[in-house]
């Protein structure tokens, strides 16, 4: 096929298209296995920042500063691996606040012997289930406005945990199925289809037990209504996925300006 100077001119806004959407495409991973793109732990002051409250109706589960559920607490946010170049201000520590509210009217249930317990927060009391971090300052990305380092929700993560130990697990992950969801949104990555897990570690698991005594993880009610004791404790957490750092609006402009030039560098050349 021979291209005139008119043809050439009728294809290459085509052309600068596809190779933008190429260049900006570049970044998204194919079939990339899940990864941990990122994790948080209490900052100073720290301390038993989580408070589950039980009962045989509804369980509530979240951050607390010693008020309602779902205050936002101090904590070190660091993104780990993720497709792209996290950009340079949103490198290594991040100052944030993670807020946390969770409930369920789901039982907790128990086995081997009654030595571990578990309970699924199904999201179906009076609180939504969801996790929020959130930048102390804006980044200098999007022109400053953006905190949203990454916003959770989920449905019937497991709260599992052996009998009076300090340190359950609340985890949940989509590649389990039984209708298990994980949903992640944020100012600074996307998020493709495929497997979404997150882990939250605590320590330092405080409830009063039946026998009015403090001790580790505690259940009470009769089965199968069992519910976990009140309780504070200190957490961490890891969230897993296919992370994809979203490119800068000035990137995507260098872009088009660079189709630009060459177009316009073909067109003297024919001229």
């Amino acid at each position: 096929m021979r291209f005139t100077t008119t043809s050439f001119f009728r294809i290459a806004p085509v052309c600068a298209l596809v190779s933008l959407g190429i260049a900006l495409g570049s970044t998204t991973p194919v079939h990339a296995a899940p990864a941990s793109f990122a994790q948080f732990s209490e900052a100073s002051p720290g301390g038993n920042l989580f408070t589950l409250t039980g009962s045989a109706s509804e369980t509530d589960f979240g951050t607390s500063t010693g008020g309602p559920l779902g205050a936002p607490i101090p904590v070190n946010f660091t993104y780990l691996t993720v497709t792209g170049t996290v950009p340079a201000d949103l490198q290594g520590v991040q100052n944030a606040t993670l807020s946390m509210i969770s409930s369920t009217t789901n039982p907790v249930t128990t086995g081997f012997g009654g030595t571990i317990a578990a309970q699924v927060f199904n999201g179906l009391g009076s609180l939504p289930n969801g996790i929020a971090i959130t930048r102390d300052t804006p980044a200098s990305e999007g022109f400053g406005t953006k905190t949203n380092l990454l916003t959770v929700t989920y449905t019937n993560a497991t709260l599992l945990g052996i009998i009076n130990s300090s340190a359950p697990q609340l985890s949940a992950d989509t590649a389990t199925g039984g209708g298990v969801t994980v949903n992640y949104t944020s100012d600074f990555l996307t998020f493709p289809n495929g497997e979404h897990n997150f882990s939250l570690t605590f320590s330092s698991w405080s409830s009063i037990g039946v026998q009015g005594l403090p001790g580790g993880l505690q259940v009470a009610g009769v089965d199968p209504a069992l519910f976990f004791q009140s309780a504070t404790a200190a957490g961490a957490g890891t969230f897993g996925g296919n992370a994809v750092v979203v490119p800068e609006p000035s990137s995507i402009a260098l872009a088009g300006l660079g189709l630009v030039a060459l177009v316009y560098g073909m067109r003297r050349r024919r001229s």
